[in-house]
């Protein structure tokens, strides 16, 4: 009886999981001299301001998109390419090479150099690494470390032949992506670097790489989504349900991965079946290069013909009220490296709790915890080691009201 409880259950959250509201609304405001369908290049939220690039200059929020302020910086046959934050300040370069900082939301900017006009001709993007920003150029092919005053730029050692264009860092983990389809690792913040093939078939541009405790998502151009569970060791593709392979963007909301591609609009990962969803209800039918960043509870997506869109990411599937009957502030779950989790509680229940864990059809795989009170100062800890890779659920249960979380191991 227990066990068909438990995989209706299961069954309500990946029905919820595929289900997932999926509504766009047209983000209406000031886009510079293009006008309000102005091609989206570059969206960045940083702090409390989601700054976004368009070919009719830059535009920035800071209520969530409510209203737009434009700041013009450029001339008119320069347009920015790229941002990045690091700290309270934001970055901006153009694809000649021009590199910008702004220290207070967008409100003023600095040409960082205004005495020392670059030598080189093509950027691909900016990024942080850790606390440094870099510079990924394609010409001369080369990663370029930028100092604070910005005013010196130092050349990476051992990137002289590599055309970065993405980014991404996790504590000492740090990611670089090439036009080449070649995936950058470095296990030690930068010290030594090494330099693979992410898949034998991937010969084109990384664009796009999210670090996630699922494991490493990277998006290329021609050939889909590449994925890694152990953290760059070993990848597959993960293309199931999209019907292109050129992609542009990748989005991650608590663990909730989205990826845009060029011309086929925005979609949703469903972790459990390992297959892509449409978002597209409402989202325009002509589009290219869909550009996304999660701002807030909103996810937002610049096209290069239809202007912004944003969509409301509603809380988490495994927390919905049809299934969870214990609140977040009950329970919480936290990754303690790949295969341990601890499971601890905001409460101190007078009631027992019984916490189980199973497997996506329905067996017990362990119990943690039967019929003792949990107290905030008493985490339990949940080592699976011992069990093979893929996903579980954790269920808590007291007096009749149930939680189930989803946790995977890798």
């Amino acid at each position: 009886m227990e066990k068909s409880v438990v995989i209706f259950l299961l069954s309500i959250l990946l029905w919820a999981e595929r289900s997932y509201p999926q509504s766009w609304d047209k983000v209406n405001g000031t886009w510079g001299t293009a006008g309000d369908g102005a091609a989206v290049t570059a969206i960045v939220p940083a702090g409390g301001t989601l700054v976004i690039a368009t070919t009719g200059g830059i535009v920035f929020s800071t209520d969530t998109g409510k209203t737009w302020t434009e700041k013009e910086l450029l001339g008119e046959y320069e347009t920015f390419c790229t941002f990045c934050v690091q700290g309270e300040n934001i970055y901006a370069a153009t694809k000649n090479g021009k590199i910008f900082r702004s220290s207070d939301g967008c409100i003023s900017w600095e040409n960082l150099q205004s005495d020392n006009p670059p030598y080189y001709l093509f950027v691909n993007t900016l990024g942080t690494l850790g606390d440094d920003v870099y510079m990924g150029l394609q010409d001369p092919p080369t990663m370029m470390r930028i100092h604070d005053t910005g005013e010196i730029l130092t050349p990476v050692e051992g990137f002289e032949t590599h055309e970065i264009c993405s980014f991404a860092s996790e504590g000492s983990l740090y990611l670089c992506g090439e036009l080449a389809g070649i995936i950058g690792r470095s296990t030690d913040s930068g010290e030594n670097w090494f330099f693979f093939a992410a898949h034998d078939s991937v010969r084109q541009a990384i664009v796009s790489i999210i670090i996630s405790d699922n494991g490493i998502y990277a998006a290329s151009r021609g050939h889909g989504i590449l994925y890694s569970p152990d953290y760059g060791e070993n990848w597959v593709q993960l293309n199931a349900g999209l019907p292109t392979k050129d992609v542009m963007s990748l989005a991650c909301h608590e663990n909730i991965l989205f990826v845009g591609t060029v011309r086929d609009g925005v979609f949703r990962l469903v972790m459990n079946e390992e297959r892509w969803y449409p978002l597209d209800e409402n989202f325009p039918e002509s589009h290219y290069e869909c550009h996304l960043t999660v701002y807030g509870n909103r996810l937002f997506a610049g096209t290069n013909d239809k202007g912004l869109w944003r969509m409301e990411i509603p809380a988490s599937v495994c927390r919905d009220d049809a299934i969870v009957k214990l609140t977040q502030t009950d329970f919480s779950l936290k990754k303690r490296g790949r295969r341990m989790v601890e499971i601890s509680s905001g409460t101190v229940y007078s009631t027992p709790v019984d916490i189980s864990i199973y497997s996506p059809d329905g067996n017990r795989v362990t119990t943690l915890q039967s019929n003792r009170r949990l107290t905030q100062s008493a985490p339990i800890l949940w080592d699976g080691n011992g069990c093979s890779a893929g996903m579980y659920f954790v269920k808590a249960e007291s007096q009749g009201r149930k939680s189930i979380w989803r946790i995977s191991l890798y």
